[in-house]
This record gives structure tokens, sequence and C-alpha cells, in this order.
């Protein structure tokens, strides 16, 4: 009987913890769009509440992204096939009550200001239309996209985190897949 009231009392505990440690941020389900053999992806990208509040009082924050094209295998662990890095930077001034993000895709950097800080989270954190690849050289077989958002942990040096790999080395981490699809024959079949 006290056995039984003890389990229930840490199952309770444990529902109570873990309710919290929900994450704030999210990435919108990604649309996938083909355009003869090219293959493209929209999506966004969200903070919640708190996130927002601390960026509009003189926060910053830095969020990778990785979209990434892979080829599906039943039994083995799915091919990586190509992918694209972009890092966007958000940060105000509340002191020129204004708000700059940054982009750089590993060639190109942009750096924009805005008056309005719900206009600089929709430009850094929607993407439309992103190539993807190319199917014209893959070999037939089914595919899918994987978007990956990350934002390190601040505050800990990279030789810590290395000594202290048990540490956490990012603030989040978040992974969305598409819908798998068909390449064969010069043409693209949705697998729903």
């Amino acid at each position: 009987m006290i056995l039984n009231k003890f389990k229930l009392y840490i199952l309770l505990l444990i529902s109570l913890l873990l309710s919290h440690t929900v994450y704030a941020v999210q990435i919108d389900t990604p649309e996938l769009r083909f355009k003869s053999t090219e293959v493209f992806v929209s999506f966004s990208f969200r903070f919640g509440e708190k996130e927002k509040e601390i960026l509009r009082k003189g926060g910053e924050k830095e969020v990778i992204f990785y979209i990434d094209l892979f080829r599906y295998w039943e039994v083995f662990p799915d091919e990586f096939i190509t992918g694209l890095k972009i890092i966007r930077h958000v940060y105000s001034d509340p002191m020129k009550k204004e708000f700059i993000a940054t982009s750089f895709d590993g060639n190109i950097l942009l750096q924009k200001r805005f008056k309005s800080f719900e206009t600089m989270l929709k430009w850094a954190f929607n993407f439309k239309d992103i190539k993807v690849a190319d199917l014209k050289p893959l070999p037939e077989a089914v595919y899918f996209v994987k978007i990956t958002a990350e934002a390190k942990a601040k505050g800990i040096p990279s030789i810590i985190s290395e000594l202290f790999f048990f540490l956490p080395s990012r603030e989040f981490k978040l992974e969305r897949k598409t819908f798998y699809f068909k390449w064969r024959k010069g043409k693209i079949e949705v697998i729903k």
C-alpha cells in the first residue's frame, strides 16, 4: 500500500517536471514545392513569448538552421545527400529603439535594421522557397527533407564543454521532417 502511494507520488512529480520542460520554440510544418527536377522548401520558426520578451528588452539570439535532403532506407539509417546551413542572428538596441537581424548562408552576409519587432522576426524566421537540391543527378529512390534548428548555450567556454561532455552545449535543438517523395524516371511522386 505504501509502495503504491510512493510510486504514484513519483509519477506525479515526474509528470509535473516534464510539463515545465516543454520547448517554447517550434518549427512550423515545412512545405515542399517541386519545379521540374528541383526541390524547394518553405517553413517558419517561432519563439515563445518568454524568448520574445527577452529579445525586445535588449537580448540577442543566434539560431542555426540546417536544411538537409536525405535518402530514405527501410533497414539502414537514412543517407545524407546534401544540405544548407543558414545562420540567423537577431538582437535589439533599446537605446536606438531598433531591431537588427543578420543572415549568413555561407556565401552572403545580410544585415537589416527594423523599427518593428514583429517585422524583424518575420524577415529573420520565415523561409520561402529555399532551393534544397536538383534531383536530376540522383539515383531513383525515396527522399525527404529534414529541417533542424538549434541555438548554442551561451556562457560555456568550448574547452569546458569538451571536458565536461555531459553539460548541455545547446539551448535547444528541434527537428522537423517533410513528407516522403519518390524520384523515379524523371518524375516526382509524393508519398503521404
